[in-house]
């Protein structure tokens, strides 16, 4: 079962199922080079807007409403 989790990035809630082995979040292609821009960056959990919108060169924020 997905565990609550905040995205360090927006602010947004999302499910997080690393604890089931199987987040969504590993079927997210990410470049080698974006994979070290996140380490160094964020220290948690992204939800699943803003990792596709930082795999993909997007770095703005999105307003969530």
């Amino acid at each position: 079962m997905s565990e609550p989790a905040t995205c360090e990035r927006c602010g947004e809630r999302f499910g997080c199922g690393v604890a089931d082995g199987d987040c969504w979040c590993a079927r997210v292609p990410v470049s080698e080079a974006v994979r070290g821009e996140l380490a160094r960056d964020y220290r948690d959990c992204l939800c699943p807007t803003c990792l596709r919108d930082l795999a993909s060169g997007v770095r703005s924020i999105r307003p969530t409403h």
